[in-house]
């Protein structure tokens, strides 16, 4: 069955549901401005997969079969699918597949939502995921109409004119800031792409420059946003605005280059050694080359002399490592009153030499304190220094100390030439006061954790005092613990180094070091 059949069949079955639907819909005379350029495709062994009928989950990444009408057909079962069904991020895979199968495949599931779900309503229009739809209709255009008929195009057409005008709407009872970028990037880019709309372009015009003038006195930099994949989508999304603002004539507002640079310079710092981006927040799969293309498109780099910490977040970097640390007290912009415990406090990322190598659980600094709660932060001081050994980061959070008595202070320092991390973390009774909490709490077991990236295997040494990361064809590193203490694997979907030790003092010291060898 040809593409065009395929997308037919599902319109014109018995009652005429093609006619009635061009009727509803409307969206008569839209077509394409110029020919549209092929956006950046997803991941050809994913596409491979989902013609196979498999499809990665994106939370577990196990692998999930298809039903043959789509993968939203899973909903019901696993709403976690939903942004990726909904939002069509399997049209970027099946697009980098790029074979009559891939493209047969995708003209399938199209016709299948459209039939499905093409009425503007229900939890698919919700705006973020609309707007990504039409974001990647328009993106995969010249892929996704290849071969179809002018009679099966139209459906297709009217679909994006009914995206727009939905986003045209849904846009303005969006909150303030970020929520409402997507939304009006879409927007943009449908104006820029077709001819034949009907919606309020200079509106949104509008409206662009003054979410993006408004952001740091009502949010804070960066809209209020930290998680580094949501910061990427900011980007993007912003700059595929600036690229329809272009395509209609239209200079570039001020205000919205002065928010792409602020991005830019976020997900720079964000970014390892390996060129990879932090994670500290929901995994997400970036497709090839998708970080460094949206740097690109930002324009140059425009670095501060000495900056080390940005959004929280604090950075060393030596040779061909670096780490990330999760040092944040509040969310950016968040007034007084408003203060929230920090995503991560504490919580490292670590790429040594070009490789992956701890990684940060969201929402987990990896210290856990005999079963005891962790409350809100009061401060977290920190510090980046440059010390003969290297660069050195100090920082403290007291998550722990209304309960326990005690506060956790971690000292990370990377030195000779990024080839070797020492990492020193004391849990201390900061005054008598403290001092009487912890001795009301009692004793109890510390556990300190640190995920391992994906593609490292790690094998015990020296009677449970170090553990050997194998990294395949890069040279093997050594995590190791000091005298007293041990270091147990943890396995499982997510494997962990896991130091534990009895608590028994007001002040106690967990040292460890992660070596190249």
């Amino acid at each position: 069955m040809s593409g065009s059949e395929g997308i037919l069949e599902v319109y014109s079955g018995p009652g005429g549901w093609l006619r009635r639907w061009r009727d509803r819909l409307g969206g008569q005379g839209v077509s394409f401005a110029h020919p549209p350029a092929l956006a950046d495709p997803g991941r050809a062994e994913v596409g491979a997969r989902l013609v196979a009928g498999w499809m990665p989950h994106p939370m577990t990444g196990a692998e999930v079969e298809l039903p043959r009408a789509g993968p939203w057909a899973l909903l019901p079962g696993d709403p976690a699918l939903a942004p990726q069904a909904h939002g069509f991020g399997w049209l970027e895979d099946l697009s980098a597949d790029g074979t009559q199968a891939a493209r047969e495949t995708a003209q399938r599931w199209v016709g299948h939502w459209l039939a499905a779900h093409g009425r503007a309503r229900g939890a698919a229009w919700r705006p973020e995921i609309s707007a990504a739809r039409l974001r990647r209709m328009l993106g995969q255009a010249t892929f996704l109409f290849a071969g179809l008929s002018a009679d099966a195009r139209q459906p297709l057409y009217r679909s994006m004119a009914t995206h727009a005008r939905a986003l045209d709407r849904a846009w303005r009872r969006l909150p303030h800031g970020a929520a409402r970028l997507p939304a009006l990037a879409a927007v943009l880019s449908a104006d820029a792409a077709l001819d034949g709309l009907r919606i309020n372009a200079p509106r949104a015009r509008a409206a662009l420059t003054r979410e993006c003038a408004r952001a740091r006195s009502a949010a804070g930099p960066c809209f209020g946003q930290r998680d580094p994949s949501v910061l990427l989508s900011l980007l993007e999304a912003l700059i595929e605005a600036r690229r329809a603002l272009a395509a209609r004539g239209h200079d570039q507002p001020p205000a919205l280059a002065s928010a792409i640079a602020e991005l830019a310079a976020a997900l720079r710092h964000l970014r390892h050694a390996d060129g990879s981006l932090a994670r500290f927040g929901p995994p997400r799969a970036l497709r090839p080359g998708q970080l460094d293309r949206a740097l690109s498109e930002a324009g140059p780099a425009r670095p501060k002399e000495g900056q080390t910490q940005l959004l929280g977040y604090a950075r060393l970097a030596e040779g061909h490592s670096t780490v990330l640390i999760d040092a944040a007290l509040t969310r950016p912009g968040a007034s007084r009153g408003q203060r929230q415990e920090a995503p991560g406090a504490l919580g490292i990322e670590f790429c040594g030499a070009g490789t992956r190598m701890l990684t940060a659980e969201p929402g987990d600094s990896g210290l856990s304190l005999g079963g005891a709660a962790r409350g809100r932060a009061a401060h977290v001081p920190t510090k980046v220094t440059r010390t003969p050994e290297g660069q050195r980061f100090e920082g403290g959070y007291d998550g722990f100390a209304a309960r326990t008595g005690l506060t956790h202070a971690r000292t990370l320092t990377l030195s000779d030439g990024g080839t070797i991390l020492r990492g020193e973390d004391l849990l201390i009774a900061v005054d008598a006061k403290a001092e009487a909490r912890f001795m009301a709490f009692g004793s109890c077991d510390a556990t300190l954790a640190f995920g391992l990236a994906p593609g490292l295997t790690p094998e015990p040494q020296d009677g449970g005092r170090a553990v050997l990361l194998d990294c395949g064809p890069a040279d093997p590193w050594l995590f190791s613990v000091a005298h007293g203490l041990s270091v147990a694997l943890e396995t499982g979907r997510r494997p962990r180094l896991i130091i534990r030790a009895p608590i028994t003092r007001p002040a106690t010291v967990l040292r460890w070091v992660l070596r190249k060898v």
